[in-house]
Parts: C-alpha cells; structure tokens; sequence
C-alpha cells in the first residue's frame, strides 16, 4: 500500500472512531497484481470483489454491536425539528421600504 493511500486509511478510521462509527474494513487483493490503468480485466476484478466482499460479510451480523442501531439512528436522523413558528423567530425579518423611514 503506498503511503497515500495508509494515510487516507488511517484519516478515514481515526474519524470513525471519533464518531464512535463501527468500521469493517475488507482488503481487496487478487493473487497477481492489475497495473491500475489497464482496464482489461475489469469485469473479473469486480467479480472477485463482490465475492471477496460476499465472504468477509457472512458474518457481520451476528458480531454487531448491540447499541449499532442507536448507532444508526443517531447517523440518519437529523435533530430535533423545530416547529415553523420557532423558524419564524431565528430568521431575521425582511426590511420593506417603509423601514428605511
């Protein structure tokens, strides 16, 4: 791995835990090395992703964390609503042309 991508790795895991964010991370190899510019192999590359992938996960969900899903509900929701007259308040007040009297 070269050192850009170990320091994007180590930024991405240190603001997971920063968020207390549970972080799975699946190592995408393939026996012989694919120069990233030559396409020609995409198709199998992708395949061997999705079943890399499928056999990393078959596990996943019976090793979560029981508060993930107060996890979740904290990530997706988006605070407290606030009701259209409080709105009202916090926005200032259009000046008309009689203001400027």
């Amino acid at each position: 791995m070269c050192t850009v991508e170990e320091r994007q790795v180590h930024l991405e895991l240190a603001l997971a835990a920063a968020q207390d964010a549970p972080v799975r991370r699946v190592v995408l190899r393939h026996d012989e090395p694919v120069p990233i510019w030559d396409f020609r192999y995409t198709d199998e590359l992708i395949a061997l992703g999705y079943e890399i992938t499928r056999q990393e996960t078959v596990h996943w969900a019976a090793e979560r964390p029981a508060g993930w899903r107060r996890w979740a509900g904290r990530l997706f929701s988006s605070g407290p609503r606030r009701s259209d007259e409080s709105r009202r308040q916090v926005l200032p007040r259009k000046r008309s042309i009689d203001d400027n009297g």
